[in-house]
């Protein structure tokens, strides 16, 4: 799958998965993230070991519009 996206925004998304990930961990907790490029793709992993998306938020996490937290 290609995607062209705009910069700015995409710079936004990440910032904002990021923030998130920060406001879920403790205050020992830790983020990660991982960057992996090459001719045909970018692979972003981020991952906290905050304590999780109850079920019911899994569910809207993905409406447009809906705000989390």
């Amino acid at each position: 799958i290609f995607c062209k996206v705009n910069a700015t925004e995409f710079s936004r998304v990440i910032s904002n998965v990021i923030d998130n990930a920060a406001e879920a961990i403790s205050e020992n907790g830790s983020i990660s993230v991982c960057i992996k490029r090459s001719k045909s793709y970018l692979l972003i992993c981020i991952a906290d070991d905050g304590c999780g998306m109850s079920d019911e938020t899994k569910k809207k996490v993905l409406e447009q519009g809906v705000s989390i937290g």
